[in-house]
């Protein structure tokens, strides 16, 4: 496994839990959001990536994110998610060789910068696609209530 890229919103469990009981269906448009921008990332990164015979760029692509490997004191544990919370970016092991190059190779930073250049697009991605299903939410029972 190699760069994960991951967008994180304080307390957002927390705050997705509290949502859902007012808003069906928030929790699969946040799935769509982070799809979405992890299908950009991905994109802009090949156009970075560096070309010889293509197979580096053809290893890099995005997954959905179902395990997490955490070390603690006892040894490895390893957290299987029912549901998708990250996507992540694989690639062939050498890729940190690719992106910050060896005291032989030079670097070639693919993976980073066009994460950073479309980091706060995708927050205001997620950001956006909350609010409108809130609104929509809202809207929707309001008519319903005014019927009464």
């Amino acid at each position: 496994m190699v760069a994960k890229v991951k967008i994180e919103i304080r307390h957002k469990d927390r705050l997705i839990r509290k949502l859902e009981k007012i808003v069906p269906g928030l929790r699969q448009q946040l799935d769509k959001d982070l799809r979405t921008g992890a299908l950009e990332i991905e994109s802009a990164v090949k156009s970075f990536a560096p070309v010889d015979t293509g197979d580096y760029r053809n290893s890099l692509n995005v997954k959905p994110v179902t395990e997490f490997h955490l070390k603690n004191s006892k040894g490895l544990v390893t957290k299987t998610f029912q549901e998708v919370r990250a996507w992540g970016l694989f690639a062939y092991h050498w890729w940190p060789i690719v992106e910050f190059g060896t005291h032989n190779r030079a670097a070639s930073p693919h993976i980073f910068g066009p994460y950073r250049l479309l980091k706060r697009r995708i927050k205001s991605r997620i950001a956006r696609g909350f609010s409108k299903m809130v609104k929509a939410e809202i809207a929707r029972k309001g008519s319903s209530s005014r019927g009464r």
